[in-house]
């Protein structure tokens, strides 16, 4: 592919990114909302745990997908199915419809996760330019973050006008996001990727997990570390709104909150190599996990305006995250296996999550939300020194053989 090609599928893949992420300007009020329209907190809690559990259920075979029929065939499939969960929104009233929203947004997450980064890396490989994968990657993730900002201060203004108002807006991104999807470069399925270099039939799902974790030491480090990362920052997801309602902000502000949110992640995600080299003397998940550990307890023992900030650290972790562990599992797995492989880290990071969200949702109610936090924190800085007390092999992340790159 020529240099100028190259670029112009770069751009039309950060674009995708910004686009699909359309239903963001729903997030600062999608509380409300479901509120407005007969939802409990126990209803939402549920309707959550369900789509988390889809998700889960649904990570591995959406990878196993890409690696076997084409990123791009399953990318466009998951577009397709998010922009319908978006259009579902614009008319649901109740429990059912957003039932069924949720369930196209999980299929849709669940096929594009994964499928993505190993497009761009397998894109970049084919140039011998996968040297600049985590700086495009970065680049792509700080792109979308900065269009949740925008779109995060749109929903506010939306909502007051009208409450569906935000999900017209962010259906009309999601269908731009799957003509983008249409135009990305076509990949070609394993099958013929095997045929080419002359080597063996793909191997099987379960076969590919179970090699890898019972031989790839490294690829289990980073699973178990991204799994304890994302639940720590995830679990404060919930807490974000009545949090700030007992600070005292206006839901009207809600929007420019969840903004600036985006964009301190964005920037994390931009930098995350330097953020990496903070920490490179420290075991994989022990950095992020400190700096969460810090900003719980800070929320909990400030629990007013003073503990706001404090919940930008997690921002910066959440920005962090994607980036670094990405690069980590390209590194370690073959690129015909990569979009499965990374889709099991997933499964492992919203299993973790779908664990931890209920507790920490009864210790908010239990003990209120300062408690709650601090209780949190406490746990999160006791696996964070636990963690670093293993010492570097904790991080050690060698290549490991790639049987299916060997081949070329």
């Amino acid at each position: 592919m020529a240099e100028r090609r190259l670029q112009q599928q770069i751009r039309l893949f950060c674009a995708f990114r910004v686009l699909s992420g359309g239903l963001s300007c729903c997030v600062p009020v999608i509380v409300l909302f479901w509120q407005k329209h007969g939802l409990s907190l126990t209803d939402v809690t549920l309707l959550q745990a369900i789509f988390c559990l889809l998700v889960v259920v649904l990570e591995v075979p959406s990878g196993y997908a890409a690696d076997r029929l084409g990123r791009k065939r399953v990318i466009l499939l998951g577009s397709i199915a998010s922009a319908l969960g978006a259009a579902i929104y614009v008319i649901a009233h109740g429990w059912s419809w957003f039932l069924a929203s949720e369930v196209c947004f999980a299929f849709g997450i669940s096929m594009v996760s994964g499928a993505n980064s190993a497009w761009l890396y397998d894109l970049l490989l084919e140039n011998g330019q996968e040297s600049r994968y985590e700086e495009l990657w970065g680049r792509s993730q700080a792109y979308s973050m900065g269009g949740y900002a925008v779109l995060s201060v749109c929903g506010g203004v939306l909502y007051e006008l009208h409450d569906r108002a935000p999900f017209w807006l962010g259906g009309i991104l999601m269908g731009l996001a799957v003509l983008c999807a249409v135009c990305l470069e076509g990949d070609a399925p394993d099958e013929h990727r095997s045929e080419e270099r002359g080597g063996a039939a793909p191997a099987s799902m379960v076969e590919i997990l179970r090699r890898n974790l019972l031989s790839n030491r490294s690829l289990v480090r980073l699973l178990v570390g991204s799994a304890l990362v994302f639940a720590a920052t995830q679990v404060g997801l919930w807490f974000y709104q009545p949090y700030m309602v007992l600070c005292g902000v206006r839901p009207r502000w809600f929007g420019l909150v969840f903004a600036s949110f985006h964009v301190v992640a964005g920037a994390a995600s931009h930098r995350s190599a330097k953020l990496d080299s903070w920490f490179d003397r420290l075991p994989f998940g022990a950095g992020p996990l400190l700096v969460l550990a810090a900003s719980h307890l800070g929320m909990g023992i400030a629990a007013g305006m003073a503990g706001l900030p404090f919940m930008y650290l997690q921002q910066v972790v959440r920005g962090w995250l994607v980036v670094s562990l990405s690069r980590r599992v390209n590194e370690v797995v073959a690129s015909s296996e990569r979009a499965t492989l990374l889709s099991f880290v997933s499964i492992g990071n919203r299993g973790a999550y779908g664990l931890v969200l209920p507790l920490a949702g009864m210790a908010g109610d239990c003990w209120g939300l300062p408690a709650a936090m601090s209780v949190i924190g406490s746990v999160v800085l006791v696996v964070a020194v636990g963690i670093a007390c293993c010492g570097r092999t904790w991080v050690c992340c060698p290549k490991v053989a790639r049987p299916a790159d060997a081949v070329e």
